[in-house]
């Protein structure tokens, strides 16, 4: 009977068990993740989520990652709050919606920065965008996260980092659930199951514009070629420009010319903010840093490299860049040579030098990833002609040319009383 008796109790102890874990169930919240979908990323561009603060269970509480965490400590005594003021309380109640936008922003930059001491979490999802030029997330649990947005060498955009919180209220004793996205609420979708829908901000990426200084006193000032003697110094002028890029500390600027026939004026690039007619004024101090490499008599190249300081450039962060990147060169006498034949015309040859300047570059956003600008190219010509100085005799080797001088040497004038000689 007492057997009997025991096995009744536990049969009815597990069915209580069963009940109670069933109306747990029940009395559970449902899934709160929210679908988001992100507008004007260009089509190959892929953004990444990372979750910097995720709730509790009960969802009264939020859980910070750690490297996110020490930073906001960091953020909070450098903003004079004293050590009673939680990074919970600064978090949630000293900082606006805006204000945790732009931190985020700032955050992101300090990741790339310093990623030992900063890393950022493993992703929460990953998504590439397609023709229709937009991502979607379908289920983006509560807390705080910031969107990264990675762009293809194509595309040359540069993104601003979003901020995307999934928020959870109790209202009533029902928990209610709100997106904010760069510092704002989202519209609630008309159509439930309908993603909520934010709009992404890019800029294009840096540009330059390659010249030469023309001094023949016909057409503009600065131009895309000129024309120059052997030994002449020719002056080249690269337009910088760069957008305004919120959100983004840092870029690394890398400039190479690919010298053809010019010989690099050691010593003669500066930065500045107005490029006059025939000068420059608002020289930007210490903004530069030159590196050239050996000029090659042999392929008549020389390859020079400029690192620029964008910290010296970016005055304003919340204006666009244009500084005017100046230097010269010398015309190698390499140049002089007549192996290249102007198309659509025969046995006419021109002398052309060249250079090539492209732009490397990388924000703080994202330091590894480096991109290229498109090269672009100035030209300058000189002029060889042959002089073959002959006798009125006949060759007697061939009766139809007359005999030429051997040794003979000449002297050539720039100008038509013969008091200035060309070397």
């Amino acid at each position: 009977m007492k057997t009997m008796m025991k096995r009744i109790l536990a049969f009815a102890l597990a069915a209580m068990l069963v009940l109670g874990m069933a109306v747990t169930g029940v009395a559970a919240d449902p899934d709160l993740s929210q679908k988001l979908q992100i507008n004007k990323i260009a089509e190959g561009d892929t953004v990444k989520a990372y979750k910097l603060i995720e709730y509790n269970t009960s969802y009264n509480q939020y859980i910070f990652d750690g490297p996110f965490e020490a930073f906001l400590e960091a953020e909070k005594t450098a903003a004079n709050y004293n050590s009673t003021v939680t990074v919970e309380e600064y978090f949630t109640k000293r900082l606006s919606q805006v204000g945790v936008a732009t931190l985020l922003g700032k955050y992101a930059a300090t990741c790339s920065k310093d990623p030992q001491n900063y890393p950022l979490p493993a992703t929460s999802g990953e998504e590439t965008a397609g023709e229709d030029e937009s991502v979607t997330f379908d289920a983006l649990a509560p807390g705080y996260y910031l969107m990264l947005v990675s762009t293809d060498p194509s595309n040359s955009k540069i993104y601003k980092p979003l901020s995307v919180f999934v928020q959870v209220k109790n209202e009533d004793g029902k928990n209610v659930v709100s997106v904010y996205a760069g510092g704002s609420k989202l519209p609630t979708p008309a159509t439930p199951g309908d993603p909520y829908e934010i709009n992404v901000k890019s800029e294009n990426a840096p540009v330059i514009t390659k010249e030469v200084r023309d001094d023949s006193g016909i057409g503009a000032d600065w131009m895309s070629a000129t024309s120059a003697n052997v030994g002449d110094t020719v002056n080249f002028s690269i337009t910088l420009e760069i957008p305004s890029y919120i959100g983004v500390t840092n870029m690394t600027l890398d400039l190479t010319d690919e010298l053809d026939g010019l010989i690099y004026n050691v010593g003669s690039a500066k930065v500045y903010r107005t490029r006059n007619a025939d000068s420059f004024t608002d020289e930007v101090i210490d903004a530069l840093t030159e590196n050239p490499g050996t000029y090659d008599n042999d392929t008549a190249k020389q390859k020079v490299e400029f690192k620029l300081d964008y910290a010296k450039l970016n005055t304003n962060p919340n204006q666009s860049i244009e500084v005017f990147i100046a230097y010269s060169a010398v015309l190698a006498k390499e140049v002089v040579k007549d192996d290249e034949t102007v198309p659509g015309t025969e046995d006419k040859t021109y002398n052309r030098a060249t250079n090539n300047a492209v732009l490397s570059y990388a924000t703080s956003n994202e330091p590894d990833n480096i991109k290229t600008t498109e090269a672009k190219t100035t030209s300058v010509y000189t002029y060889s002609f042959f002089l073959d100085k002959r006798a009125i005799e006949v060759d007697d080797e061939d009766s139809t040319l007359l005999k030429p001088l051997k040794g003979a040497k000449f002297t050539l004038y720039e100008d038509d009383g013969c008091t200035k000689s060309i070397k």
